[in-house]
């Protein structure tokens, strides 16, 4: 995701490319939590199914995901709260830091919804559902790419439009 609005970004200008740049360690840090919960849960299911307890298996993936939730607020609200120095912690110089905080204030808005994407994804590898799974994240990916055009210059919404193209495609890929 990052790479993609990298490249559409870079369009604009290097203020806003470097801003993506930025932002990519907050978007995979997002990601790792995101994915150190649905690993270590998919895990524990695909155990539990495998010796037929289901009930555990079921009690482990509403977990995950309740837990996924709970970091997911946790990250936003501390994006929200420490957002400039994160951004300065990471390298945002001060042409880079008005457009860094539009696109990564928004990411940190996404966390819940990209933490609950991975979860799920793990989730139904270890059911055995890994085509679904490979649907619904290529679904994003490709969503991903067609948004990002469409919402930076088609409607003229800058690097904020590929903010929201992440999260937009992110949302309908868990939906899917």
């Amino acid at each position: 995701y990052n790479i993609v609005d990298a490249m559409f970004v870079g369009w604009l200008g290097k203020e806003q490319l470097g801003a993506t740049g930025v932002a990519f360690p907050i978007f995979m840090m997002i990601g790792a939590f995101g994915i150190s919960i649905g690993v270590g849960a998919g895990s524990y299911i695909s155990r539990r199914l495998g010796a037929k307890d289901h009930p555990q298996a079921e009690k482990t993936a509403s977990s995950a995901l309740f837990i996924a939730v709970i970091v997911g607020i946790v990250v936003t609200a501390a994006g929200q709260i420490w957002l400039y120095p994160i951004l300065k912690l990471f390298g945002a110089t001060p042409g880079i830091l008005p457009y860094a905080s539009e696109y990564a204030n928004i990411i940190f808005w996404g966390s819940a919804i990209t933490m609950l994407n991975m979860v799920f994804n793990n989730i139904l590898r270890a059911e055995g559902s890994v085509t679904v799974s490979m649907i619904g994240m290529s679904l994003g990916a490709v969503l991903n790419i067609a948004l990002d055009p469409l919402l930076i210059f088609g409607f003229n919404m800058g690097i904020v439009g590929a903010a929201w193209a992440t999260v937009i495609s992110k949302s309908i890929s868990l939906l899917f």
